[in-house]
């Protein structure tokens, strides 16, 4: 079916007759009805744990506040809006990153913490073989220093201590190994017994 020029006329004088609304308070109305379903996930803008409504209600007071006064205007301040929306959610990655970041780095700082503690604790309790270079490679009181010296250390010094007190409140019959340990708690060596007034020399064999 061909279109006469006399419907194509009828057309033109149409489209010029709906040009919206003429007044103020109409324009008003109807700035904002391209909003409706403006910037979705479609254009990357709100990712799946967004709220679409909420990029859609920052445009709508964006421009209520602003209140653009042309086309021009109006893409402006929509355009500043959905930036500031990339910014906002940009900084909450940001935080979000540095967060998980400084709590691995705390989990592997306690890592090493505690593996320090442990090669420590293997060392205090190392019994070293007796001779004239014992006492210069043994040195009970800085290891029990360097324990005390850290929380984790400190945990470590605490519970030692606890299963000293449990034998003694079950009146159990200390071993050799256990005098030893004790001792070494004290930071000090069975060897100081000695001349130590602080030792019980009965105690350490």
């Amino acid at each position: 079916m061909s279109v006469t020029e006399a419907q194509i006329r009828a057309n033109r004088e149409n489209a010029q007759k709906s040009t919206g609304p003429k007044s103020e308070a109409g324009k008003d109305r109807v700035k904002n009805n391209a909003l409706k379903h403006g910037m979705r996930s479609r254009d990357g803008l709100v990712l799946p744990q967004e709220d679409p409504a909420e990029l859609e209600l920052r445009l709508r007071e964006w421009i209520e506040d602003w209140n653009p006064a042309n086309a021009i205007e109006r893409e402006l301040v929509t355009l500043a809006a959905r930036a500031s929306w990339a910014l906002e959610r940009t900084e909450r990655y940001e935080a979000a990153l540095l967060s998980q970041r400084v709590r691995e780095a705390l989990l592997r700082s306690r890592a090493r913490r505690l593996e320090e503690v442990g090669e420590l604790g293997r060392r205090l309790f190392t019994q070293v073989s007796r001779g004239p270079a014992s006492t210069e490679i043994d040195h009970p009181a800085a290891i029990a220093a360097a324990l005390e010296d850290s929380p984790e250390g400190v945990r470590w010094m605490i519970d030692r201590w606890g299963e000293f007190r449990g034998l003694i409140a079950t009146n159990q019959d200390w071993t050799y190994s256990d005098y030893f340990k004790f001792v070494r708690l004290l930071g000090k060596r069975p060897i100081d017994a000695v001349d130590d007034p602080e030792l019980d020399r009965k105690s350490v064999v």
